[in-house]
């Protein structure tokens, strides 16, 4: 039997005494994507997290260039320090003088994935514990935390372990929670909207499922031609590869003109990645010879060029 558990008794208690910086939650409407590194922070924010292993996090106050820390003489190597984090760590949301951050243990079959939300305020000198679960599943196996994001009050998480993929999605604001298992073990979340969950199967295709209520059962969005070789969503449209000979070609779908569109054409080996900063969404285009990015302005494909 697989179960969350809501450690609500200690984070009542927590709360109580500390006084909890209230979520707000981030507002959100339309689609919203995973994107391909958990770790990835808009780099309009003040804070970003600076890693050497990606095993120890810091956090960083991008304005002053020195990590977000008040304790003199403090080493930023324990957890008695408010910028130092020793598990997987990621930048959610930033309100003010207050940042937010999800922090998640993996690669420990015994704890099995436990993570929480963090709250630092740095002009109040106060780290706080907003919100914590803890996942059960059997059999016993290692987490890894792959992409996160926010909609509304709701985090959603794409998390891998030895079986495949699967999804846990969890209100901040009151402790709900619910788990959303993979269809095969080649599940590749996409991202949510108001209403749905998206993925795409083994096979490409992209379904899906209500993110509420009692009827799962997914329905069908698109199928892609054959020699497909990466698929990802924006607001209104499917963007995916085909691959040909040794190049790939880049295509949008629009959802709602059912009309499809050459974008461009990549080197063979190139990956579709989502990204979404100062809100726009983006598809970054990772190319062994060159990177650009696609940008959708209202729903309106645009190519970029953009060499790094």
């Amino acid at each position: 039997m697989k179960r969350l558990s809501f450690l609500l008794a200690s984070l009542f208690c927590i709360c109580f005494l500390s006084g909890c910086a209230v979520w707000n939650g981030v507002q959100s409407s339309g689609y919203r994507g995973f994107s391909g590194n958990i770790t990835m922070a808009d780099p309009s924010w003040d804070y970003a997290l600076r890693t050497e292993d990606f095993t120890h996090f810091q956090l960083y106050n991008t304005r002053t260039d020195t990590v977000a820390c008040w304790i003199d003489g403090c080493k930023h190597m324990t957890s008695e320090c408010p910028a130092y984090y020793v598990y997987v760590t990621a930048i959610l949301t930033q309100e003010k003088n207050s940042v937010y951050l999800f922090e998640g243990k993996e690669n420990d079959a015994l704890q099995r994935g436990r993570f929480r939300v963090w709250c630092v305020d740095e002009e109040k000198q106060k780290k706080e514990l907003i919100q914590e679960w803890e996942l059960d599943r059997e059999p016993a196996s290692a987490i890894h935390w792959k992409s996160i994001l926010q909609y509304g009050q709701n985090l959603y998480i794409c998390a891998e372990e030895t079986a495949g993929t699967f999804l846990v999605e969890g209100n901040v604001a009151n402790g709900a929670w619910k788990i959303y298992e993979s269809p095969d073990a080649q599940t590749n979340w996409l991202g949510v909207d108001d209403t749905q969950i998206y993925y795409a199967d083994s096979s490409s295709r992209v379904w899906k499922i209500r993110r509420s209520g009692q009827d799962q059962t997914p329905q069908l969005v698109f199928t892609p031609p054959d020699g497909v070789t990466g698929i990802t969503r924006v607001q209104e449209a499917i963007v995916y590869t085909v691959q040909q000979g040794d190049q790939a070609e880049v295509y949008v779908y629009d959802l709602k003109k059912q009309e499809t569109a050459l974008i461009h054409a990549v080197s063979e080996g190139t990956v579709l990645q989502y990204m979404f900063q100062n809100g726009e969404e983006r598809i970054w285009i990772q190319d062994p010879q060159q990177s650009a990015y696609i940008s959708f302005r209202d729903a309106c494909p645009e190519w970029n060029e953009s060499v790094e």
